[in-house]
């Protein structure tokens, strides 16, 4: 009858299914239970009936700002972007120390700074004890750093379920990237600070494009192509975001096209 159509169902699933299947069912609703979440309820006014959302497939595929809604598909693209831009900022300056190391004559006199009358100072030299000390305790780990770093964040990111934790996370990688100037700001001596400010910039000739309109051609597109392949990658491979969302809805909603369970009830 139509009046009694919900206790039906909650005693079949209750009662029969568990009866029916024995423990593959009840293993079946424990993992259920554990990978959907809570269970929340609302109302619909149009129906008058009591609908049921779980609060993982409620927020990967099911809610308004759901994991796979083009909202925050692209809200993930420009926080992707964002972070991209600051490592290969972080990149290119380690390039630059990699091409300043292997140009920087080495004399082994003190001779290596020359004084201005403005005060400040020139690095015209430096040791070859102090270049390898630089190479293998500076360069060496910071560029293995940056791509290990680069390669995470992306992870860390993408994994995020919501608005929330994704912008927790841009501002943890955000932290951690500028972990070498606090340290240098806690650690250094006054006189190390002093000196550092005094410095002149060192010149040097680049492996740029040569045209700077290239270069900044080729940094952009870079950035945004990188942005584009790990996002389609995240949401469009095999058990990706896409498929993630089809299998909660499935497994916590019994709802989809491509759900077994929702053809059969």
């Amino acid at each position: 009858a139509p009046d009694n159509r919900v206790e039906e169902c909650v005693n079949v699933q209750n009662a029969y299914c568990p009866h029916m299947f024995g423990e593959r069912y009840k293993y079946y609703i424990d993992k259920s239970a554990v990978l959907c979440g809570e269970r929340m309820s609302f109302w619909n006014r149009t129906s008058k009936l009591r609908t049921v959302f779980y609060e993982r497939s409620f927020r990967f595929a099911t809610g308004a700002d759901a994991v796979v809604t083009k909202p925050y598909m692209m809200f993930l693209y420009v926080i992707l972007l964002i972070w991209f831009a600051a490592m290969v900022q972080e990149f290119r300056e380690i390039l630059l120390w990699w091409l300043m190391m292997y140009k920087l004559p080495v004399d082994e006199t003190e001779h290596c700074l020359i004084s201005h009358e403005d005060h400040t100072v020139s690095v015209v030299a430096v040791p070859s004890l102090h270049k390898w000390i630089t190479i293998t305790l500076n360069l060496v780990p910071r560029s293995v750093i940056c791509i290990g770093l680069l390669l995470t964040g992306v992870r860390f990111l993408i994994r995020a379920e919501d608005y929330a934790d994704l912008i927790l996370n841009s501002v943890a990688l955000g932290f951690l990237i500028e972990v070498d100037n606090m340290l240098f700001a806690a650690l250094a001596s006054d006189t190390c600070k002093h000196l550092v400010r005094e410095l002149r910039p060192y010149r040097m000739r680049t492996l740029g494009l040569g045209n700077w309109n290239l270069q900044t051609l080729f940094w952009t597109g870079g950035i945004i192509a990188l942005a584009l392949y790990f996002e389609a990658w995240s949401y469009f491979r095999p058990g990706g975001k896409e498929d993630m969302g089809v299998a909660l809805t499935c497994l916590c909603q019994v709802s989809g096209i491509r759900c077994v369970g929702s053809q059969v009830l």
